[in-house]
């Protein structure tokens, strides 16, 4: 290999010219250009055997690869995805559409719950790198005093609901003897409250808890007779929102208490209690476990039964007019004899004692306060 520069070897200069006279198809000869360090711009033709070339300017010497033996590497063309001689139905691509997003979506909500969790255990590994002895020991320290002064408000509560419901029924008892109604109404809600309090279920606190509900019965007693309501309600002059006026001030969540006779329903969610009035037939439903103590066979039932209105409604049975029903959850058999006296309910029958209204009360209360 010649290490002379290009423009001072004349027999390369030569050798050059005679092979650009004697081969015409030089020009497909691959040339080289480079740069050197200098500054100086070096070319050339490559030949089949590597050259080192000298630049003129500072004599540093080139490496020049010789010409390539390898044919040219032939270019892929790239394939066209033919197009589709007829277009698939919307629905189709709609629904290959949402199948990709729900593929995307759900792929999006794995990685966020990823690192949720990721995020998660790395606080929890925080939280206990950070527990010195110290730390726990005043946690464990913390801990204890807040249970401490949990355990001595509910002490605290427990005590003062056992003295509430001790001068609650007492001055209740008294206040039902001299028939002083409201102070009555209000002692025994106080003393109901107190036994919420202690979570009671014994037959004192059942006895309260019903004598409470009696006088609240009373208490939010329907003014509106059956008769009443059906007339309004069947007014043709009275708009709806008369009506519905009318409904919630005075009907509404207000109690009503009927002594009949009630025979257990066969279904076993509702009793339909039928009566007939002069504008028409309606219906009282009753929820049916107001009568789970007595079987279909027995026949109908002598009870005084009082619960909340809940709805009147148009009925769709041949021959009844108005349904009205019955808030399942206030539905309960009346008990006590001494909370009747405020009602002027008539306890004894002269020509039917032994199913009289006190027999009534007193078999209704045995079946409340037994075991």
């Amino acid at each position: 290999m010649s290490e002379l520069p290009a423009k001072t070897n004349p027999e390369k200069r030569k050798g050059l010219r005679k092979n650009k006279r004697e081969n015409p198809d030089q020009d497909n000869t691959p040339r080289w250009n480079k740069e050197c360090l200098c500054g100086q711009k070096l070319n050339g033709l490559r030949v089949e055997s590597p050259q080192r070339i000298l630049c003129d300017h500072c004599d540093r010497k080139h490496f020049i690869l010789p010409v390539s033996k390898y044919p040219e590497p032939k270019r892929l063309k790239k394939k066209r995805a033919k197009k589709r001689q007829r277009e698939e139905p919307l629905s189709k691509t709609i629904s290959r559409k949402l199948s990709r997003a729900g593929i995307v979506l759900k792929a999006g909500i794995g990685k966020l719950l990823a690192i949720a969790w990721q995020k998660t255990l790395i606080g929890f590994h925080a939280f206990l790198a950070s527990l010195t002895p110290l730390r726990l020991t005043l946690l464990s320290l913390v801990i204890v005093i807040c249970g401490g002064i949990y355990f001595a408000i509910q002490q605290q509560q427990q005590s003062q609901a056992v003295r509430v419901l001790r001068d609650s029924v007492a001055e209740a008892e008294s206040a039902m003897k001299e028939q002083n109604w409201p102070v009555a109404t209000e002692q025994f809600h106080l003393a109901a409250e107190a036994i919420r309090v202690l979570n009671r279920d014994d037959v004192f606190a059942r006895e309260v808890l019903q004598k409470d509900r009696e006088l609240q019965a009373v208490d939010g007693l329907c003014l509106l007779s059956l008769e009443e309501i059906i007339e309004e309600v069947s007014d043709p002059q009275q708009t709806l929102n008369d009506w519905e006026t009318l409904f919630r001030l005075q009907i509404d969540q207000r109690w009503i208490i009927v002594e009949t006779w009630l025979a257990p329903g066969k279904s076993d969610t509702v009793i339909v209690e039928t009566i007939p009035l002069k504008r028409g037939g309606i219906s009282l439903i009753w929820p049916a476990t107001l009568m789970k103590n007595h079987s279909v066979e027995s026949g109908p039932v002598h009870v005084l039964i009082a619960g909340q209105i809940s709805a009147v409604e148009k009925s769709a049975v041949e021959g009844i007019d108005w349904e009205i029903r019955i808030q399942p959850e206030t539905a309960f058999q009346w008990c006590f004899s001494e909370t009747c006296e405020r009602l002027n309910f008539e306890l004894e029958t002269p020509w039917m004692p032994e199913d009289s209204l006190r027999s009534v009360l007193e078999r209704q209360k045995a079946i409340l306060l037994k075991d």
